[in-house]
């Protein structure tokens, strides 16, 4: 998501300093605002889901991958 974003151009990546930032002031304001109105729950099922992801693929865990893209595919 974070490539996407940064594509898209909503996101910047400084690459000597490592590090993302959002370089548009409208852009900005209204992810602050987005943040503010976002149910954290849902944001972190995500990340934990797209974190067992992640590691089921480095552990060559067929099964658990199917499992998980499966779930993803129904939300």
């Amino acid at each position: 998501m974070l490539t996407l974003l940064i594509h898209l151009g909503y996101v910047a990546y400084d690459a000597a300093e490592k590090e993302g930032y959002i370089p548009n002031l409208e852009v900005a304001e209204a992810f602050r605002t987005a943040v503010k109105e976002t149910d954290w729950k849902a944001v972190n099922q995500a990340l934990a889901r797209s974190d067992d992801l992640l590691r089921a693929t480095i552990r060559k865990d067929s099964d658990a991958v199917a499992a998980a893209l499966e779930d993803i595919h129904l939300c």
